[in-house]
């Protein structure tokens, strides 16, 4: 059993803010895999502490390495000691949209 869970996240996590607790998780952005002729979408996924971050709510705010997403669902691990947490990223509204390559 790991009892800290810094020694496992301290090379490859990014920070974590749900605004009341602060930590490290590991972040895994979407991606798609073919098999059997199927296309299959992977959603963002933080993988991290349930300790810190295991309660969050459907629908919650989180910060992962600077970027905003909110909760879709939370799932423990194995023993429990890590979780995923299933993430939407939510979209900048200040942000400038580029359609078509109109740079």
């Amino acid at each position: 059993m790991l009892e800290d869970a810094t020694l496992f996240l301290q090379d490859f996590g990014v920070p974590v803010d749900s605004g009341l607790v602060q930590g490290l998780g590991i972040l895994d952005m979407p991606g798609e895999v073919i098999m059997n002729d199927m296309v299959i979408s992977t959603d963002y996924t933080l993988r991290c502490e349930t300790s810190k971050f295991g309660s969050l709510a459907y629908g919650a705010p989180l910060i992962v390495d600077g970027g905003t997403y909110s909760v879709r669902e939370v799932l423990r691990v194995e023993d429990g000691f890590f979780c995923d947490v299933s993430l939407q990223r939510e979209t900048d509204p200040d942000a400038e949209l580029i359609i078509d390559g109109d740079w």
